[in-house]
């Protein structure tokens, strides 16, 4: 990764975008990464993971909007670069990420473009050395990062029922493939606390070197899912720093920052020293537009928590369908799959990152879990997840 470098880490660009007029937008990036003293990449391939919650539509304002990510696009090819969009969407829908890429718009714009779509738990999956404390030593990272030479961050400004903000920090989960995400949740503690420290670890693992966010129109109330409401805000937040962006971004909606987890994780890792921010842009203090905050759910283990029971899906052979070809066990990032005549699960090892259920020429990996129950399906479409 050739052109890693975060100069004036601590310095957060606020600057003023009323819609999501492309001209508007990308004068706002532009000037953002100026007032941050940031040198973009030339030449370079570059990966963009804008947040893709889940299948919504821009206009639910759960996912960053197509103009800022087009915006970020337009001046990156000016450039002469590469352009990759990479996400692992949060919930299991049939069509998964790449249907994700579909309703937030981001197909269209790699068509525009000629950008190329990564959907992480599709393209390719590792056992990557985790340089933070709180996850295991090995932690499940798409293989695409091996292959880039600049990463580009894009949150979307949401509240957040259980981590009170989806900022930058928490935009990096979706590095983490499939549903190992959800299990990164549980292993090793549950808890704001030690759920920021697990963000802490992803973001120092995978590092970013910019991140720029969507506050034009943010979520607040019950988010991140689309049960939230959209409240415009008129802001595009630009810092090389993910911490000093949520730190900042907090205070624009009436949190303390060090309230939030992953952010007091950062202070305590050293990775953010609150004195040295220093706001620069369009304003030399994080203005307020306070947020409706959301009522802060209680975390439960996995067995009794009822979302995890609704999202969760784990691999499963369908044994008609099976051609005991072993390509399931060589792709496995966690060796959770031997061949015994047919492929055999360790499911004590399994972290559904679905890696296997997409290599499997066949189609002899299916994904079972209760999602799949009609019930469920439409009580999560009446509920927006």
């Amino acid at each position: 990764m050739s052109v890693r470098s975060t100069p004036h880490d601590h310095t957060v660009a606020i600057m003023r975008a009323e819609s999501y007029q492309l001209s508007i937008v990308r004068d706002a990036v532009e000037k953002g990464i100026r007032a941050i003293g940031m040198k973009l990449p030339r030449r370079k391939r570059v990966l963009l993971k804008p947040n893709v919650l889940s299948q919504n539509r821009p206009a639910q304002c759960t996912t960053t909007h197509p103009a800022v990510v087009e915006a970020v696009i337009a001046i990156l090819k000016d450039n002469g670069n590469e352009i990759i969009i990479g996400e692992s969407s949060a919930f299991y829908q049939n069509g998964h990420t790449l249907k994700g890429f579909l309703t937030s718009g981001m197909t269209a714009l790699a068509a525009r473009y000629g950008a190329r779509l990564c959907a992480f738990e599709v393209d390719g999956v590792e056992a990557a050395h985790n340089v933070g404390r709180t996850l295991p030593e090995k932690i499940l990272l798409p293989r695409i990062l091996h292959e880039t030479d600049f990463i580009i961050n894009l949150p979307k400004l949401k509240t957040h029922s259980f981590f009170m903000l989806s900022g930058a920090v928490k935009n990096c989960l979706g590095f983490v493939p499939g549903g190992a995400k959800y299990e990164y949740h549980y292993l090793n503690g549950i808890g704001r606390t030690v759920f920021g420290e697990k963000l802490a670890d992803i973001v120092q693992t995978v590092r970013p070197d910019l991140s720029i966010m969507d506050a034009v129109i943010g979520l607040e109330g019950p988010g991140p899912s689309a049960i939230g409401k959209p409240r415009h805000t008129g802001l595009i937040l630009v810092s090389a720093n993910p911490f000093a962006l949520d730190y900042a971004a907090a205070e624009v909606i009436g949190y303390s920052p060090r309230e939030i987890s992953s952010t007091e994780a950062g202070v305590k890792r050293k990775l953010l020293v609150p004195a040295n921010i220093r706001i620069t842009g369009d304003f030399d203090a994080p203005p307020s537009v306070c947020y409706a905050k959301p009522v802060i759910g209680a975390d439960t283990p996995k067995e009794k928590n009822v979302l995890y029971r609704l999202i969760a899906v784990r691999p499963a052979l369908v044994k008609r369908r099976c051609l005991s070809c072993g390509i399931c066990a060589r792709v496995c990032p966690l060796g959770a799959i031997r061949i015994d005549e047919y492929p055999v699960f360790d499911y004590a090892k399994c972290l559904n990152c679905l890696y296997c259920h997409y290599s499997c020429p066949a189609g002899a990996i299916a994904l079972k879990g209760s999602f799949f129950n009609p019930l469920v399906r439409l009580i999560r479409r009446i509920a927006g997840l």
